[in-house]
């Protein structure tokens, strides 16, 4: 049985006559064809997944600019994200490195007995081994962690000064904190890497309070990736600008997408309105 030969990359007008026969409705050819030169087949294929069934689109006569509507809010969305989650690794490297430095002194975080888990604090340590003759400071060490790696960090140390961090930060529970910088550091992987936000669910799950919960936010949710964004923010300008940014963001495209497909509902829109307020007051 011979092979089958290779397939031969496909030109755009190729491309679009594909959509097509996907049940997508192409109506202007020149702004398909350039949209497709700048941004690929396979991203707009990536969010015309979610209207797909066995190989169709599922909704009828649906136009290729919805797509790219989807994709241009997603596009904004992960720059507004991503501009927070800097902000939040900045306060929370800060206040992680102060409240252990008080708590342990400035060697601490080479005292094993300082972290839960030995190994992993061996791991960490092993990373700056070659460095300063082995003793880097905290503050060094921790301005060089990704998001990922400070997140790991503060799940690590011993309760006292993680419960202190959690309080510092705004939160009761240092479980909390550790479940939103975990969820949250995934989430600014996925934005760094351009990866799709909108109809998908966030891993792990943001641990949320009755108050969340009764306004139908579910912790998978983006929505609930905003509350916990928000809230890990210091009540300065720079919170009340990222929730003002996500509201007019919201508002740009709510006469377009379905936003129940990040999980908004009415009675959210309206708490992050009055977080908003509050901001603005202090």
């Amino acid at each position: 049985m011979q092979p089958k030969p290779p397939k031969q990359p496909a030109t755009y007008p190729q491309q679009i006559e594909t959509l097509r026969c996907l049940g997508v409705v192409v109506s202007d050819e020149p702004y398909a064809e350039e949209w497709l030169r700048v941004h690929s087949y396979y991203r707009y294929a990536c969010y015309l997944d979610h209207f797909m069934v066995n190989g169709r689109v599922f909704i009828p006569s649906l136009p290729f600019e919805y797509v790219t509507y989807i994709y241009a809010f997603d596009r904004e969305l992960r720059a507004l994200l991503l501009s927070g989650m800097e902000i939040i690794q900045d306060y929370a490297r800060s206040v992680i490195a102060y409240v252990f430095s008080h708590f342990h002194g400035i060697d601490g975080h080479y005292d094993p007995r300082n972290f839960e888990n030995t190994a992993h604090h061996e791991k960490f340590l092993a990373r700056f081994a070659k460095e300063r003759g082995g003793r880097v400071p905290l503050r060094i060490m921790l301005e060089r962690m990704p998001f990922t790696a400070l997140s790991q960090f503060y799940a690590n140390i011993e309760p006292s000064a993680k419960r202190e961090v959690a309080r510092q930060l705004g939160l009761s529970k240092a479980d909390v904190l550790k479940n939103w910088l975990h969820a949250l550091s995934v989430l600014s992987n996925r934005c760094a890497r351009s990866g799709r936000l909108y109809n998908t669910r966030i891993t792990p799950k943001i641990r949320i309070g009755r108050r969340l919960f009764r306004q139908s936010i579910r912790g998978g949710s983006l929505c609930a990736a905003f509350y916990a964004a928000q809230a890990l923010m210091p009540a300065d300008n720079a919170r009340v600008h990222f929730i003002e940014s996500l509201i007019r963001l919201i508002q740009r495209y709510e006469r377009i997408l379905d936003f129940s497909r990040i999980g908004l509902t009415d009675r959210f829109k309206n708490t992050l309105e009055g977080f908003l307020w509050e901001g603005k007051r202090r």
